[in-house]
């Protein structure tokens, strides 16, 4: 199953592959083994801490929170 969530400038996917970040036409892919923690930064902002320290983030719009909603 996939789910999506979709955020300010970035739309990300996760599925069994990892998570894929979509931002102005780039794609980022994350394997699992690569994601050390996912955690919250705000009410509005998803954080991925990758195991080299790099931090990949998704922001939701002005005033909503990251929705996230299954994919078939």
């Amino acid at each position: 199953m996939t789910q999506i969530l979709n955020g300010r400038g970035v739309s990300t996917t996760f599925d069994s592959d990892g998570v894929h970040l979509t931002r102005s036409r780039q794609r980022i892919d994350i394997p699992p083994p690569a994601i050390q923690e996912v955690r919250t930064a705000d009410a509005r902002t998803v954080e991925f801490l990758l195991t080299d320290g790099t931090i990949q983030r998704a922001e939701a719009a002005t005033g909503s929170p990251p929705a996230a909603s299954p994919r078939p």
